[in-house]
């Protein structure tokens, strides 16, 4: 991904992290997805799509700052 993020667009991954969400939390593939996740959101910080699964996902892992720092970004005006 990190290599060419243009090889697969940005809406199959946000398809592929989502499925890995719905994982129990602390297993290793929801681990991964996780950090999929914001891999993908420093390759693209503007995206909205991407931040609201991810923040969700930090919450629910006890991640709070995190989280809390996502929803800010995501209630900022565009």
């Amino acid at each position: 991904m990190k290599l060419n993020p243009s090889a697969v667009p940005l809406k199959r991954w946000l398809e592929w992290g989502l499925a890995g969400l719905q994982k129990p939390l602390g297993d290793k593939i929801r681990l991964e997805t996780i950090r999929l996740l914001k891999d993908l959101n420093e390759l693209v910080p503007e995206e909205r799509s991407l931040m609201k699964p991810l923040a969700m996902a930090l919450e629910e892992e006890g991640k709070f700052r995190e989280a809390s720092l996502l929803y800010r970004k995501i209630l900022r005006p565009k």
